[in-house]
């Protein structure tokens, strides 16, 4: 009777470490397979949340440019421009990249403009160009980036040719 005392004493504390040892094992790989779930299988908190966020991201963004007082290419006099414009950028998101990277855009929007003549751009057919030019101009990447702008389009504010 003393052996089965003494028997039972020592496999109790066998059992609890292999419980625990199990327990946690279970407890680590519990975590790990949640871990895996939010990395993974991120669920969105509601519809109606994501949708908002969809739709503020597919609103368009206009950042105005100018006014431009540029000297264009003389042909028999000396003539310039004024203008100014507005971009449209394709959400929030590419608005504040446009922002950030200003002094860039003006200096695109300036060499490509002042190369031009006034024959060049006093016509509606010269207008439509030149916007598709600056459009494809400031779509560009830009010198840190490999990713270039989304401009969808260029609305010209104020354009006089003296």
């Amino acid at each position: 009777m003393a052996q089965d005392q003494v028997e039972t004493q020592n496999t109790a504390p066998k059992s609890k470490k292999k419980l625990i040892i199990i327990v946690i094992m279970f407890l680590l790989i519990g975590m790990g397979g949640a871990a895996y779930y939010f990395k993974f299988y991120n669920v969105p908190e509601s519809k109606e949340a994501h949708q908002k966020e969809k739709e503020l991201l597919a609103k368009p963004a206009y950042i105005p440019f100018g006014p431009f007082a540029l000297n264009l290419q003389p042909v028999t006099a000396e003539k310039y421009v004024n203008i100014s414009l507005t971009i449209q950028a394709a959400d929030i998101i590419e608005e504040e990249n446009i922002k950030s990277h200003i002094p860039e855009i003006q200096d695109r929007i300036e060499l490509l403009i002042s190369n031009k003549e006034a024959s060049d751009i006093s016509t509606t057919e010269g207008k439509i160009s030149l916007k598709n030019e600056l459009i494809t101009r400031i779509n560009m990447p830009f010198k840190n980036s490999l990713t270039p702008q989304k401009i969808s389009d260029i609305f010209f504010t104020n354009f006089i040719i003296q």
